[in-house]
């Protein structure tokens, strides 16, 4: 297997006494992928949190075309329910990330993180 393309997107949040959180949904034609969410930074004050994962993804089936979503078990926490760090599928067309900030600290500093989504297309 080769890698035949690729995609990225890097995610900057912040929260100050709120959560804040955001999807990020992207969809293509029907793919062998690997796909990946990961902080790649973060800074708190205190009582703060921030998490990222791949929460579904939606496979098609190569001789009928019917859809069908995979929403994710999750691995974390209870409180984190359906957050995985990554996938590895063939006939997926979407795939949905998500991240979120947290600040629980009384409005003294806030929570900054980034989250970086990657898919890789394989052949």
């Amino acid at each position: 297997m080769s890698i035949d393309n690729y995609w990225f997107q890097g995610v900057h949040g912040w929260a100050t006494n709120e959560t804040a959180d955001w999807s990020h949904d992207v969809e293509f034609a029907s793919s062998t992928v690997v796909c990946t969410s990961g902080l790649s930074s973060y800074s708190n004050a205190s009582n703060s949190s921030a998490n990222t994962g791949i929460i579904a993804y939606t496979t098609q089936d190569p001789h009928t075309g019917a859809e069908t979503p995979h929403l994710l078990p999750g691995i974390s926490s209870p409180e984190l329910v359906g957050l995985v760090p990554a996938i590895a599928e063939s006939n997926v067309v979407a795939v949905y990330f998500y991240f979120d900030a947290e600040d629980a600290s009384g409005g003294y500093g806030g929570v900054i993180a980034m989250a970086l989504f990657q898919i890789f297309f394989w052949s």
